[in-house]
């Protein structure tokens, strides 16, 4: 079996954490594919979010995670 990397797992959790307002237990209690599909429709929706009305992108940086597969 292999491990997630530790890291990626923190930068996942203070992501979640940061957006969600959601405990380190709730966020820990997620099965790792859950947590990586809230990552991504979070990071999604803060994407949006960012864009300005005139379609010019907000200078405010977002976290980068790479897409993984679910695994």
């Amino acid at each position: 079996m292999q491990r997630y990397p530790t890291d990626t797992l923190w930068d996942e959790l203070t992501f979640l954490a940061f957006h969600l307002g959601w405990s380190l237990d709730d966020l820990l209690d997620l099965e790792h594919h859950d947590r990586r599909r809230l990552v991504a429709r979070v990071a999604a929706l803060d994407a949006r979010q960012r864009v300005a009305p005139t379609g010019a992108p907000r200078p405010m940086p977002s976290p980068a995670f790479p897409a993984t597969s679910n695994r």
